[in-house]
């Protein structure tokens, strides 16, 4: 009976994770033009919607012969990890395939059109020789506007590099309109990176304003303008949102529930994980790349504390420039504001090494903190499908090897995440005596973390009473009850 007590009177409720912990689709006239507006004559032709359904694409993977950059890479990839990820980014696309792949050699990235005459004339014959390739992806991270308009114009199909295809994926992904707000900003630096060299711009107007098309700067000035004034919104409506999202996380702070952000590469398992360690069936893990664009939160319990909410984030990916997570920043605040973060990665993906470096170097850009570092657990996930050699495990160093499908080392992660909170909390063991039903007993079990309550052996009408607590909570409680601890009630100071 005891017990029933304990954990109703810690236990909020869903409701309160609706209400405190998610910002509200609510009605916003500003908001629901910018995200009406069409802007695609600004668009290069590689993000128009025109063609964002139905592409069978050609990746080409630069491979580099030698040099510093070829060194960079190996220390951390292979092209033929690239291509893999290359094609599994295409194929989370809605209708979108990989018709074929090359590897090709090129002495650096920085050439003006990346590969040779030669190469690109037999690229060129591939694509005109199988019609069913209808655009290319180069594979590297951003290509400059003027070689992507002038290895457009060799080819004439559309091309496209890493960025872009995130973009697309972010777009069909996006379904609150925090995300969909951030998801513009992000293409919105990503044409601006290309505006000035592209010349995929042969258009008379752009949202109704003549553009003059022609020779002279007045083409340029007025899309600038354009692009300038779009910034400005997205930003303010972004910033409204974010406002609120403080607001909420206020809330939630006075209640006193701790959170547990879940960080990791795309598809690493970050929602399989919160599905297990909440036992909540309602949530949906799916095996695509960026299926969480929005952040979301789920309640949960430990053993020892009866309420925890666990935030699921945006998954990261390499070699994505910093205006991408910049544009999600106001989302990844709530990583930086958590209580402790978990950061799962792919035992099994042969890439491993690769993407857990790109999430710490992410982790450190956004700037987690000391705290957050030193209490961060390193949880390796998908175990039994992680491949081995010689008895020897192949992936990174982590806390705990676990299986959020099938089960494995659950509990054990659990007990860690409940030692970690605590430490990052900075609670300490503290055992009372307190009369059955008092005033003690009742601010203990609103404000501390209440592991056991039993029957005095000594006094019938008294309870044993063990908790964690911060010491701003003890010092609060002595400042309550001053005369209980002249009765020297606590108990293992």
């Amino acid at each position: 009976m005891i017990q029933r007590i304990i954990k109703s009177s810690r236990r909020i409720g869903p409701q309160f994770v609706r209400t405190f912990c998610s910002v509200h689709e609510e009605e916003d006239p500003e908001v629901d033009e910018l995200l009406d507006e069409t802007f695609d004559a600004l668009l290069p032709s590689s993000l128009r919607p025109a063609i964002q359904t139905g592409l069978n694409l050609l990746i080409v993977q630069p491979k580099i012969k030698w040099g510093p950059e070829k060194t960079k890479l190996l220390s951390r990839t292979t092209p033929d990890l690239q291509i893999q990820e290359n094609i599994a980014l295409v194929e989370s696309l809605d209708d979108w395939t990989v018709e074929d792949t090359l590897l090709l050699s090129t002495k650096s990235l920085l050439r003006k059109h990346i590969f040779g005459s030669g190469q690109l004339e037999s690229i060129k014959e591939l694509t005109v020789k199988n019609n069913r390739i209808t655009g290319v992806l180069m594979g590297i991270d951003l290509l400059p506007g003027y070689k992507q308009s002038d290895i457009q114009e060799m080819f004439h199909l559309p091309v496209f590099d890493r960025y872009s295809i995130v973009l697309q994926i972010f777009r069909q992904r996006a379904r609150t309109k925090e995300a969909k707000l951030q998801v513009s900003l992000a293409e919105l630096s990503y044409i601006k990176s290309r505006f000035r060299q592209s010349v995929d711009y042969s258009l008379e107007s752009v949202a109704g304003v003549p553009l003059n098309i022609g020779h002279g700067d007045q083409p340029f000035h007025v899309r600038k303008e354009i692009l300038k004034d779009r910034e400005t919104r997205l930003k303010k409506a972004i910033e409204k949102l974010r406002t609120k999202r403080q607001f909420l996380r206020s809330h939630r702070i006075k209640q006193k529930i701790p959170s547990v952000a879940i960080v990791g590469y795309t598809n690493s398992g970050k929602s399989s994980l919160i599905k297990a360690l909440t036992r909540n069936p309602s949530i949906q893990a799916k095996d695509v790349l960026f299926h969480t664009l929005d952040i979301r939160v789920f309640e949960g319990r430990l053993d020892n504390i009866h309420q925890v909410l666990f935030i699921d984030t945006i998954g990261f990916i390499a070699d994505i420039p910093t205006a991408l997570i910049e544009a999600f920043k106001a989302t990844l605040e709530e990583v930086t504001l958590a209580d402790l973060v978990i950061h799962v990665s792919d035992v099994s993906h042969p890439d491993v090494k690769n993407q857990r470096t790109t999430v710490l170097e992410t982790l450190k850009d956004i700037d987690i903190g000391r705290k957050l570092s030193t209490t961060m657990i390193e949880v390796g996930n998908k175990i039994d499908k992680m491949v081995t050699e010689g008895g020897k495990d192949l992936g990174p160093r982590v806390d705990l090897l676990v299986s959020a499908t099938e089960g494995i080392n659950l509990n054990v992660l659990r007990k860690e995440i409940e030692d970690r909170l605590f430490m990052s909390l900075g609670c300490f063991f503290k055992t009372f005596k307190v009369s059955n039903g008092g005033l003690e007993y009742q601010w203990l079990i609103r404000n501390a973390f209440v592991s056991s309550v039993e029957v005095d052996p000594e006094e019938d009408n008294n309870l044993i009473i063990k908790t964690r607590m911060t010491e701003a909570a003890a010092g609060k409680f002595r400042k309550q009850f001053p005369t209980f601890y002249t009765a020297s009630n606590e108990i293992n100071i």
